[in-house]
């Protein structure tokens, strides 16, 4: 039963709706109107007559001076209006530059906004799917719990005063640091009255009447007169002893005692890794980034003889 990844959602890039541009509220400045100026030559004209007959020359004199007067004044409003008008064009041409950027901007904000419902639902098909098989899984889950509750596995029996090898203190506390469940020493199995079964650990799982025979499995041993091979395939009561527990449905798991010594958290993946496989608990937060642990091939008679002629077990 693998673990259904929860799904996540992903904000679709944010943009700002933009804010249309406020049109300049300019009135287009009015040409200088030439009639008008016709107009002012001939009411200067009229006047100027009656100045002329009353002032004498004079009034020739004056009626230039309001000729003069009457140009400037639509010489000068004529260049305004070019000024105001220049002006007036620049602001509408920005405007203009500022409505095609908005028109722009708009239709991006409206992909963004059609874009980020269609990301919504896409989420809200995916959380729904997650927990329909999320209740399916539970449910196939607990079924399977129910039926390992019917397993009859041989309970252990506490007390045991076999040796134990260098690496199994430093381990015992790997375990109980990184696996969420009972650690059990010190007890026996018992085949027959005489030679019962001494487990190196147990791993206990009550929700799952569960229990995992973890074994650290040495080429030779150390004390003694000689180095005796020892955990070898070819030997029958190694064998032997795995069908046992097989039999009376436990889980073997054996590791090198190089694995232990140089990979310790490895190892405990590899168990969580197990019982994952066997009933879907999830591995620990903690070791899922932990590397899978290094394989190391298992040894017969004959090379155990030769890794211990070579003092194979110092090296690491």
């Amino acid at each position: 039963m693998p673990e259904i990844e929860v799904p996540q959602f992903q904000e679709p890039q944010f943009i700002e709706k933009p804010k249309l541009p406020i049109k300049p509220k300019l009135i287009e400045p009015k040409k200088p109107n030439i009639y008008i100026f016709l107009a002012m030559i001939g009411l200067v004209i009229f006047v100027s007559a009656f100045w002329v007959k009353a002032i004498g020359p004079g009034g020739g004199f004056m009626l230039v001076i309001a000729v003069i007067v009457a140009s400037y004044i639509f010489y000068r409003e004529k260049n305004g209006y070019g000024v105001k008008k220049a002006k007036f064009d620049m602001i509408m041409l920005n405007y203009r530059a500022e409505l095609d950027a908005y028109q722009q901007h708009l239709e991006q904000w409206q992909k963004s906004q059609t874009s980020q419902h269609s990301s919504m639902r896409d989420y809200q098909n995916r959380v729904e799917n997650y927990r329909t098989q999320s209740t399916e899984r539970s449910q196939k889950i607990e079924l399977a719990r129910q039926k390992f509750q019917q397993i009859k596995p041989l309970k252990p029996i506490q007390g045991s005063n076999a040796p134990k090898g260098r690496s199994e203190e430093i381990f015992h506390q790997t375990l109980s640091h990184y696996l969420p469940g009972e650690i059990m020493v010190d007890y026996r199995v018992i085949k027959y009255v005489e030679y019962p079964y001494t487990p190196d650990f147990i791993y206990y799982l009550k929700d799952w009447n569960l229990y995992v025979d973890i074994e650290i499995d040495e080429p030779y041993t150390c004390s003694g007169k000689g180095k005796k091979t020892t955990h070898c395939t070819d030997d029958q009561t190694e064998i032997n002893r795995d069908i046992f527990f097989e039999q009376n449905d436990w889980v073997v798991i054996r590791f090198a005692e190089e694995q232990v010594l140089r990979f310790p958290i490895n190892c405990c993946k590899f168990i969580a890794q197990t019982i994952d496989l066997l009933v879907g608990e999830p591995i620990p937060e903690k070791l899922k980034k932990v590397d899978d642990i290094i394989a190391v091939p298992r040894w017969n008679t004959k090379k155990a003889k030769r890794m211990a002629r070579k003092k194979y077990r110092h090296y690491y």
